[in-house]
């Protein structure tokens, strides 16, 4: 009988493609946190906002000036840095790239 139509490795060889399948379509989570304040001041910021780049997730500071983002979708085997661009109505936005895993604090410069 043919070896490669024996039902034995057939099977196996069904088992690695759908395991390898498995594997390369699986999606990772990543997660940031922070400290958003006033750079001149250094009081935290309430209700900035933090947008991630790309996938799209929006957080706001609370009145600590503390953020987090959980779950942000992110391959499994990429330790690609999150892109977030904070924002608040009378300062400067600031753009930072974030490792997974990470806690940045960001100081915004009051606008004129």
């Amino acid at each position: 009988m043919n070896t490669f139509l024996n039902p034995f490795h057939l099977m196996k060889r069904i088992m690695l493609i759908v395991t390898l399948l498995l594997i390369v379509s699986c999606d990772g989570y990543q997660s940031i946190c922070g400290l958003v304040i006033d750079s001149e001041t250094k009081t935290p910021i309430e209700k900035a906002i933090i947008k991630t780049i790309n996938p799209k997730f929006k957080a706001y500071s609370d009145k600590n000036g503390y953020f987090e983002f959980h779950n942000v979708t992110g391959f499994i085997f990429s330790d690609n840095d999150l892109t977030v661009v904070i924002s608040k109505v009378n300062y400067i936005n600031d753009t930072l790239n974030i490792k997974n895993g990470d806690s940045k604090l960001v100081k915004l410069i009051k606008t004129e």
